[in-house]
């Protein structure tokens, strides 16, 4: 299993307040690259802070799951976070 296959499956397990996981999936336009949506208002990421009580906000575990594997997200856009590999 390659390492972003790892980091969707982690991201996949976690939950948040309403026990849903969070919105990702593979933009094959950018080289597979893994996508983390910010427009489901879920708890997750959070680019205005409408939602998250501050901006951009990006929930502590899912910065953790992708550090832990060698990766780390940044803003493609309001809407949108991609996981960069270290």
């Amino acid at each position: 299993m390659s390492k972003i296959d790892q980091l969707e499956k982690a991201l996949k397990s976690l939950k948040n307040f309403e026990g849903t996981s969070p919105t990702i999936y593979r933009d094959r336009d950018y080289s597979n690259q893994l996508v983390l949506s910010a427009e489901e208002c879920d708890g997750f990421a959070d680019y205005y802070g409408e939602f998250c009580g501050g901006y951009p906000y990006i929930a502590p575990e899912i910065e953790a799951a992708a550090e832990k594997l060698g990766f780390y997200f940044e803003w493609e856009h309001a809407g949108a976070l991609i996981a960069y590999e270290i």
